[in-house]
């Protein structure tokens, strides 16, 4: 019978809040709720693996083992066979590990709603499903429905977000669908951001818009700021167009 390893068997150094070295992998756990894990990321670490640098920065673990900060990086030491420098602090969990990379760039804004959802969070998963059931970017996604996207990314990120113009948002994408015959980048971020600028307008007709895309798709082209995509879509509308029927922006 094989006898179970003690603590201090397998982990070398001090349990208390220091930097402690083992090889063994199978004694960590990663979260579930935590982000996803980027193998392109830790096949790019793992080809400039540094020993030095994976000693100056061990990964942040709980009493239970389990990964709050650096699974990137413990990934990278079992593929390798490297040890793993760690530090051990009671009491954190997914909230703390959520809390650290939002002060580091690490941490992406698809990563924040996709914890939060697995979490729990009603209205992360219905952002996560919208944008993964119709193949769209998170720009894209609340595009559709906030007019500022600038506090609504730190709202995500703060575990605060919520949207009540969901209805707005499954308009908007039912309608710029519409444009997917006549152009290629429909579900481009910019051009969303500029249809929906579009269709705020009062006298904004919409049936009107897509009959006059049969005639003239070909003044549309692919640019990368909404305000281009904004005066293109503008002037297709007004073209032949009485004056006191014209959007004006």
């Amino acid at each position: 019978m094989l006898k179970t390893k003690s603590f201090e068997e397998r982990v070398m150094g001090n349990p208390i809040e220091e930097v402690l070295k083992t090889h063994d992998y199978e004694l960590f756990e990663i979260m579930g709720t935590n982000r996803d894990i980027d193998w392109q990321k830790v096949n790019d670490i793992a080809q400039n693996f540094d020993d030095a640098i994976s000693k100056a920065t061990p990964i942040i673990v709980n009493e239970k083992y389990e990964i709050i900060d650096g699974q990137h990086r413990y990934h990278v030491c079992e593929q390798l066979g490297k040890p793993i420098y760690f530090m051990k602090f009671k009491g954190l969990d997914v909230t703390h590990s959520i809390e650290m990379n939002k002060r580091k760039s690490d941490w992406i804004t698809l990563d924040f709603v996709k914890s939060f959802a697995r979490r729990g969070y009603r209205e992360y998963q219905y952002l996560l499903n919208f944008m993964e059931s119709r193949k769209l970017t998170i720009k894209s996604t609340l595009l559709l429905s906030h007019r500022n996207c600038g506090g609504v990314y730190e709202k995500i990120r703060n575990g605060n977000y919520s949207n009540d113009k969901k209805h707005i948002g499954e308009t908007n994408y039912r309608q710029i669908k519409q444009f997917k015959p006549y152009f290629q980048h429909w579900e481009q971020a910019y051009f969303i951001g500029a249809f929906v600028r579009l269709n705020r307008q009062e006298n904004y007709d919409h049936n009107y818009m897509i009959e006059k895309m049969e005639f003239c798709r070909d003044l549309l082209y692919r640019t990368n700021t909404i305000e281009n995509y904004t005066e293109m879509l503008v002037g297709i509308y007004n073209r032949k167009l009485r004056t006191k029927n014209r959007i004006k922006l």
